[in-house]
Parts: structure tokens; C-alpha cells; sequence
């Protein structure tokens, strides 16, 4: 049984090494093969695409303090699923109810490749992605992007 953990112990280990980069992991407490965000609190995924060589992950996120509290949801981008870099928020909270800072937040979603324009967002070449997510206490929204999730627009629902 020791022979199992330390082979898997040692697995973790070259994982974590050739996971290491310069970009947003180089820090001691930092994961090192997996994704988290530049700063602050990280909860679930909530979409994972690839297109164009590339894989995007939209996930919750706290920019605002290292706790569960107020979502928006961020992106980050990789070619090849360990090292990662951050992208700009991809959704942010509507506006908040000061009562509870929760309402309005976006949570939990999932993102799509529109392939064949049912939206009819598509404008050029570029594939229109659709963003399905939950907004606490306000219902599901509908948001999309004609630029590779670089920005993202409401879609009436």
C-alpha cells in the first residue's frame, strides 16, 4: 500500500512540475496543474468549450474579497488544459440589492457552440457562442458572443 501512495505521490509531483509556469501559477500555494483564478474566491465551472485550438472556462467567481459572496463569471483560456491564463470577467453581477449581496449574482451555467446560427447572432466566420447561466433570485438569462467570448451580450429570453 505505501508502494501505491508514493507512486501516486510521485505522479502528483511531476504533475505539479510540468504544470509550473511563469504566467498565474508561480506562487507557493498555488496549484500548479489546475486551474484557479488570479485572486480571490473560485467556485464551480460553469462551462467548458473548445474551439479553435483553444479550451475556455467560465466559472464562478468573487473578484471583490476571498469568500463566497457577490458571482460573476470568469474565463480563463488554455491549449492545453494545465496551464491557464485569465481573461477578463466574462459576465458580471447585475446590479445588487444591498439587503443581500447574492441577488443579482450571476451562479451556476453552461456554455455552448451556436454551430448552425439558430440564434442568428453569427457576423462573420467566427461561431456564435451561447451562454445559458442563473441569476440568484432573478431566473436564467441568456447571454452571447460573435468574438470567441472576448465580450459578451444579453439575449432576450
Amino acid at each position: 500500500m505505501k508502494a501505491v501512495f508514493l507512486s501516486f505521490a510521485l505522479f502528483v509531483f511531476v504533475l505539479s512540475l510540468y504544470g509550473k509556469s511563469k504566467q498565474d501559477n508561480d506562487e507557493l500555494y498555488r496549484p500548479q496543474s489546475h486551474f484557479s483564478p488570479a485572486v480571490n474566491w473560485m467556485g464551480n465551472p460553469s462551462g467548458l468549450i473548445y474551439q479553435n485550438g483553444e479550451y475556455h472556462l467560465f466559472y464562478q467567481l468573487n473578484p471583490y474579497q476571498n469568500q463566497s459572496g457577490q458571482f460573476n463569471l470568469g474565463h480563463a483560456v488554455s491549449t492545453n488544459l494545465v496551464t491557464w491564463t485569465n481573461l477578463p470577467v466574462a459576465i458580471k453581477a447585475e446590479a445588487l440589492d444591498t439587503s443581500d449581496v447574492r441577488i443579482g449574482s450571476a451562479w451556476s451555467g453552461s456554455v455552448i457552440v451556436d454551430e448552425n446560427n439558430l440564434l442568428k447572432k453569427q457576423t462573420s466566420s467566427s461561431k456564435t457562442w451561447v451562454m445559458f447561466y442563473s441569476v440568484f433570485k432573478k431566473g436564467i438569462k441568456i447571454a452571447y458572443s460573435t468574438d470567441n467570448g472576448k465580450s459578451w451580450n444579453n439575449s432576450e429570453n
